[in-house]
């Protein structure tokens, strides 16, 4: 059996790294998502798995890893793992959150703000359809001018602050939620102010979400928190899916409660309601925050990395347990 078995198909590069180092593998080449009964008969006597975020790493398939030591997650969340059950074995978990990824996020959660606002999808649509009659004075189809107007980050970790960072040259007027307050330098350069989340949904007219997903945070995004939102303001959320209660987004959505959502997860991932798929004020991608080729390509490098690391017995990078 190999030392390491990778649950998700690699980059041809991190093969490479695998193949060059004369490492003994084995990759998972079966269709879509490997599931815990054949990750647990896969995983054998291998001493690292490489997984992902859409793996689950349970204790039923720790159970089954004998000599498993380590865990090496391709991307910054770890959620997809029994971090317990590795701890009670004294397994090693580590993720890999890369500057690619935090960069491609951060500009994923940008363009989704860009896109509700400016009403993008929309425009594509009219195009297409061939009912585009010529410009108009009163033809409203680019929706809404972000510059000089307000946003709420919900989490200034390194993506919040990125987010901000990219947004600053849209004059924008910035405020942040978060349990720690900020570099003083960072706001200052960008003229963030801190304010507690009740008091920030009422202020703003967008709000983008960046912080983990707990379970105090869980559905923090509800009925409740969508009724203090402007009626003209617009929801972001390319941070964790059940950070926001779907049904209430949409009930939200449909009865005008706020302008508009643009989403790239879901509550109930991978799945989405019929309800919230027929809105004409949501944009939708398929959780693709760190979907570029820079950021999958430097994850999958990262998290190979440790197994070979692991092989070696040198200090492992990004060690979450």
């Amino acid at each position: 059996m190999a030392e390491i078995y990778s649950a998700v198909a690699l980059p041809d590069d991190s093969v490479a790294l695998l193949r060059d180092a004369g490492a003994d593998y084995r990759l998972f080449e079966g269709a879509g998502d490997i599931t815990e009964d054949q990750l647990a008969a896969a995983i054998g006597d291998a001493e690292v798995l490489i997984s992902a975020v859409n793996i689950g790493v349970t204790e039923t398939v720790i159970g089954a890893a004998p000599k498993l030591a380590l865990i090496a997650n391709v991307g910054d969340g770890y959620s997809n793992i029994d971090l317990d059950a590795a701890r009670a074995r004294g397994i090693a978990v580590t993720n890999a959150p890369t500057i690619d990824s935090v960069a491609s996020t951060a500009e994923q959660a940008v363009a989704l703000l860009l896109a509700v606002s400016r009403r993008v999808l929309g425009g594509d649509r009219l195009m297409r359809s061939g009912d585009f009659t010529g410009w108009e004075v009163t033809g409203y189809v680019g929706g809404h001018q972000v510059y000089g107007k307000a946003l709420l980050i919900i989490g200034l970790g390194r993506i919040g602050r990125l987010v901000a960072q990219m947004l600053s040259g849209f004059s924008m007027t910035m405020y942040y939620v978060d349990p720690v307050a900020a570099d003083a330098d960072f706001v200052a350069e960008y003229g963030l102010t801190r304010v507690e989340l009740d008091e920030g949904l009422g202020l703003a007219d967008y709000v983008t979400l960046h912080c983990d997903l707990t379970d105090d945070n869980a559905g923090m995004i509800d009925a409740r928190r969508l009724a203090q939102m402007k009626t003209s303001a617009y929801l972001v959320n390319a941070a964790r899916g059940p950070l926001v209660v779907e049904a209430d987004l949409v009930a939200a959505l449909q009865a005008g409660t706020i302008a508009g959502a643009a989403l790239d997860t879901y509550q109930h991932e991978p799945s989405i309601s019929a309800a919230l798929a027929s809105l004409d004020n949501v944009v939708l991608t398929p959780h693709a925050g760190n979907a570029t080729v820079e950021a999958r390509h430097e994850m999958a490098r990262d998290a190979v990395g440790n197994a070979l690391a692991h092989l070696r017995g040198d200090q492992l990078e990004y060690v979450v347990t």
